[in-house]
Formats: structure tokens, sequence, C-alpha cells
């Protein structure tokens, strides 16, 4: 298990190394890879794959081959040579551990006495790390710990590693999306919901620790249908569903019925959020109240989601900066707002941690 430890989260000077982001989704792999000139951050290269349908489902690879082969071509594209590689979050464990440690091992060892108590997997066969929460003359008092089965590691390790990528360490996503759009400066709770094509992740984070995450199979692929489904049949193509979401942002009247196409889908997320937020508020023993909601995705930018949100949970609620935290100045021409917002999870990878401490 030590060995893994560090693919999971590297040691500052492998994240020194110029490395991309690469983040690996059911539908999609994303790249991108950040080129520092003296105080000047600018975006080297991205780029995008879509993944065959089957490759991967609900975070578990079902195809290696395929995936190293669409990594492959993405390698031939953008000539990188290590990346830090996102794990889904539909195989990660999260949560609080109250401990009494001085030491790294010390702190490690006490998690791992109570990993079976928290997870559903064999010591032997986990691969966690840790975040520390709360510290009491000098002895560390409580940790974040996130866990992976270690078969899950590996074979994300070994698909990337066979289409010739240096692995320099793993984050989930989750992990990696709050690193990008939440701000370096915030000490506060803060709920975070990114919408993907095929599920909806809604996260909670503390000074940017992960204390708590849930994912629901829902997200911009039963927007677009539900879409479809209230429009003319002309307007149901699919190339007319981007016209449409177009149309939407520039005209309120076309917003509204957009927005009351997906209204059901948009209830389903809702319904998740409220749930997490309220297991927080009555659960959380710190007192951290959650202070905003920070939407992820494309397809938060349909009129009225934002405000939905915040009218019904009662938090202010806004949509993410994505480059918050990457130092790369606005206007940002190599990745337009909208369709960055699909990218948190690549951003946060690939910058070090320093950016975020």
């Amino acid at each position: 298990m030590a060995s893994l430890f560090y693919k999971l989260f590297p040691t500052p000077a492998l994240l020194h190394v110029p490395h991309v982001g690469l983040d690996i989704s059911d539908d999609m792999i994303r790249v991108i890879q950040f080129d520092t000139v003296g105080a000047h951050t600018k975006i080297k290269f991205v780029g995008e794959r879509p993944l065959p349908s089957g490759v991967i489902d609900a975070g578990y690879i079902t195809n290696e081959q395929a995936l190293t082969t669409e990594i492959s071509s993405l390698l031939k594209d953008y000539n990188f040579t290590y990346a830090q590689v996102s794990l889904p979050e539909e195989k990660m464990y999260v949560f609080t551990l109250e401990v009494s440690g001085t030491t790294d091992e010390e702190i490690r060892n006490s998690i791992e006495f109570h990993l079976e108590e928290n997870v559903p997997i064999p010591p032997s066969q986990a691969v966690f790390e840790y975040e520390s929460i709360e510290w009491k003359d000098e002895v560390c008092t409580k940790v974040s710990v996130v866990v992976f089965p270690q078969k899950t590691v590996d074979t994300y390790l070994t698909a990337v590693e066979r289409a010739g990528v240096k692995v320099i360490g793993f984050l989930s996503q989750p992990q990696a999306i709050v690193r990008s759009v939440v701000p370096s400066h915030s000490p506060h709770a803060v709920l975070v919901v990114h919408i993907s094509e095929t599920k909806t992740s809604v996260v909670v984070a503390v000074d940017h620790v992960i204390r708590f995450s849930s994912t629901i199979a829902i997200g911009g692929a039963s927007i677009t249908e539900a879409i479809k489904k209230n429009f003319s049949a002309s307007d149901a193509k699919d190339s007319n569903i981007q016209i449409l979401r177009q149309q939407s942002l520039m005209d309120a009247k076309k917003g509204k019925e957009v927005f009351g196409a997906a209204m059901n889908i948009f209830s389903a997320i809702k319904d998740e959020v409220q749930k997490v937020y309220s297991y927080w508020q009555t659960h959380s023993n710190d007192n951290a109240g959650i202070s905003e909601i920070i939407l992820s995705g494309q397809d938060v930018t349909l009129p009225g989601l934002d405000m939905y949100m915040s009218s019904v949970i009662k938090v202010p609620t806004r949509i993410a900066d994505v480059w918050v935290n990457s130092g790369v100045g606005l206007p940002v021409h190599e990745l337009e707002f909208i369709k960055a917002l699909d990218y948190p999870a690549a951003i946060g990878l690939a910058f070090s941690s320093e950016k975020i401490s």
C-alpha cells in the first residue's frame, strides 16, 4: 500500500515537473498544460478526446486497451510526458477521523487502524491519503481521509502508463475540481456542484479539504434529452440543441422555455444538493456552515439555474471561475468561458498544490 501513497498525493518536488492535468471521465478525456514564464502563466495547450461508449462505466474501466489507445492519440497530438491524473468519484470514499499524532507515520498508523470501520474495503486492498483539518499543541487531532480500492488505482495507472505517459500523481475528481474553483483565500465551507455529461457531483469542502461527496447519475445528457422532448421535432435535432442553448442565453423568453423544459432534471439535482446541504448543516461538528454554492459544467450556464438553487436552498449561488487559482489572466482565448466550465478537474490537476496554499 505504501508504494502507492505518493501516486495519490505526489510530493511537491514531483509537482514542479512540467506536467499536464489529465481528467478521465466516462465520456471524455481532457488535457491541459500551463506554461509559466516569470510571473505570468498561460495555457500551453488544451484538448479533449471523446471516449467510445462503454470504455468506462460509472468510473469502472471496462476496456483498458481502448482507454490506452485514446490516451495515446492525445499524446501524439500534444506531445507531453508527465501527467497528474483524476480518479473517479464513484470509487472514492471520504471520511473525517479524530486522530492523535505528531508525525506522518503516527497519523497513518492511526488511520489504518480505523480504516475498516469507515470503508467497506480491507486495509490490504485499499490506498488512502489524508489531509489535516485540526492541530492542537503541535498534535494533529483531526484529518480528512480519501480512500480508493487499490485495484482502481492500479487499473488507471496501467492504462495511462501503457500509453506512454508517466504518472506523477492522482487526485480524485472532486479534489481536483475544488482546487480549481474554490478561491485559495476562502477558509469557509463551500458546496461545489459539478454537472458533467453523465453525472452530477455534489461536494462539501472546508478550506480546500474535501469533507463530504455525493454523486447522482443525472447530468448533461439528461438535460439535453429533456430539452429535445419539450421542443418541436425540428428543434429536437441534435444540431439544433446548441442553437437553443445559445438562444436561451440571449433571449429571456427562450431562456425560460429551455429552463422549463429541463425543470424536472434541475429539480432532481436540486434535491441532491439540498440533501447534502441539510446533512452537512446538521452533522458538521466544527460549526462550518455552507457559505456559498459554486456551480460548474457547461449546463450550469442555462439561465435561471443559479437563481433557482439560491432561492430554494437559501445560500448564495454563483457560476464557477475555473481560472481563479491558476494564475491565468482573463480573457482566456484558448478556451472560451462556457467550454472551460467542463475543465475544472483538468485545470486543478495541471497546477501544483502551491497554487492554493
